[in-house]
């Protein structure tokens, strides 16, 4: 929590200062690009990382050849799809950014990103091998120490070099927590007397078959289904000013986002392993349970803070970004039905390898986001149409998640989980009939209110519980043991 909290906190102080040097228009197209990288990244990463994590987590402990074999099947896989896909963009970047991005004076800067591409998808696998060690220290470290050097870097380099400075920032971000990640994995693997592999990597390709395949699809519901609707918005008039908008809010969501990923990367190990046996049904729902108590508790003054003070947060960013305050804050809408059912639902799915499931639940959260997103962008909404659909894409997904996994989750997360969505909407309703001076008045007295009713949601009992773990964790024979 600590490291992501402090790299991402460099990241969004660094997007308000790109966001000035670039302006609206410069910092739509920082965002296109960096869609375009991520979209990319998908078909380079194919799903290794969350690979990576389950099944080194499963087997490490009683099956350590097997748990080295598979590590070395995520690495090489994952290196000769980051190669092919950087290649790619190099060879079409004209193409993409004429035809896809409505804007060929993006080619050379989508040719200097293939390096990104490469350093962001090699990550994948090596942290994901880390996190299914549970070595979320190392991560920690390499993300704190990539954050403290993003933000410096990020100043020079963009006012030097200007968009082609800011994919240089985040190539070297990228490049630090890659090498930094390879470096500790060694370390906890040599702990443990594990040893990467590439020897008969041949039987360990049912994995990529039975996991890393559905992972892959799924995944490809989601980056590449935003980057369509990002270059919907970009055939529309005024379209990169739109995207700058929308670009503004996505540092928000990801600020947004971050503590619950956080609890999913952290409970996917856990519940992997708690499935793996006869007798971990209840541990299982109890561990998803806990992980949507700590969720709520997150999520409602966070939605409040941000829906509220959405005009002036986003006038950090320029005068001219005042006007996007409500895309803001229906994205953030839509971004706490995606940490309810998404990163919630997402995570059980995945532990209990049901991943052609995730799969088919992204499929329609995607068919849904793209037809609101072109409807709405084609009638002259823009930014706006784009968060709409963010919104109800998620509300979708939300519903149909907790309406397929129901037998995997206990009753009272979902009761809670439908308790929270009322709330979250009247919430919005009434920031968006509120002036923009009354929401900053009530903002923080409603953010303490939010926190208030989250205790009360998942219960005083809760905090009695949790916190006595958390203490017990981070004992130093806790941690050994």
């Amino acid at each position: 929590m600590i490291g992501n909290v402090a790299s991402r906190f460099s990241h969004l102080v660094a997007s308000v200062v790109i966001a000035r040097l670039l302006g609206k228009v410069g910092f739509g197209e920082l965002g296109i690009i960096m869609s375009t990288v991520v979209t990319a990244g998908m078909f380079a990463g194919l799903g290794i990382g969350s690979t990576a994590t389950k099944y080194v987590a499963e087997y490490w402990s009683d099956r350590p050849q097997k748990a080295g074999r598979i590590v070395g099947l995520s690495v090489a896989v994952c290196l000769v799809s980051s190669l092919l896909m950087a290649l790619l963009l190099l060879i079409f970047a004209d193409v993409l950014a004429a035809n896809m991005l409505n804007a060929p004076r993006l080619a050379g800067v989508i040719r200097l990103s293939s390096l990104l591409l490469i350093c962001s998808a090699m990550s994948g696998p090596v942290i994901g091998a880390l996190q299914g060690l549970e070595g979320f220290k190392c991560v920690t470290r390499a993300t704190v120490i990539a954050g403290i050097l993003h933000l410096p870097i990020a100043l020079v380099l963009v006012w030097f070099f200007g968009l082609s400075g800011a994919i240089i920032t985040n190539t070297v971000s990228a490049g630090v927590i890659w090498l930094l990640a390879a470096k500790y994995l060694k370390i906890e693997m040599a702990k443990r007397d594990l040893a990467i592999t590439f020897k008969n990597l041949g039987k360990e390709l049912s994995v990529l078959w039975r996991f890393s395949v559905p992972a892959f699809l799924s995944g490809i519901m989601v980056s590449p289904v935003l980057w369509i609707a990002n270059t919907i918005i970009a055939h529309q008039e005024n379209g990169y000013s739109e995207l700058g908008l929308i670009n503004a809010a996505n540092q928000w969501r990801s600020m947004l986002i971050l503590l619950p990923q956080v609890f999913a990367i952290t409970a996917l190990p856990i519940l992997s392993m708690a499935q793996a046996t006869d007798d971990g049904r209840d541990d299982f729902q109890n561990g998803i349970d806990l992980m949507q108590r700590l969720t709520t508790f997150l999520v409602i003054p966070l939605f409040v803070f941000i829906f509220f003070l959405s005009e002036w947060i986003m006038r950090l960013y320029g005068e001219d970004f005042a006007g996007g305050a409500m895309v803001l804050g229906v994205i953030a809408l839509g971004v706490c039905f995606q940490i309810l059912g998404g990163t919630i639902v997402g995570t059980a799915i995945a532990a209990r390898g049901r991943m052609w499931l995730g799969f088919l639940i992204n499929l329609i959260w995607g068919v849904i986001l793209i037809s609101i997103v072109y409807a709405l962008a084609s009638a002259g909404y823009g930014a706006q149409g784009y968060a709409i659909g963010y919104s109800i894409a998620y509300a979708v997904l939300l519903v149909i998640g907790y309406w397929l996994m129901r037998k995997e989750i206990l009753r009272k997360t979902i009761t809670r989980v439908v308790y929270t969505v009322m709330l979250l909407v009247v919430l919005g309703g009434i920031g968006a009939v509120l002036p923009s001076v009354w929401r900053a008045i009530v903002a923080l007295p409603l953010c303490a209110a939010g926190a208030f009713i989250g205790l009360r949601l998942i219960g005083f009992k809760s905090v009695k519980e949790i916190y006595p773990r958390i203490i017990k964790a981070l004992r130093p024979e806790s941690r050994a043991s």
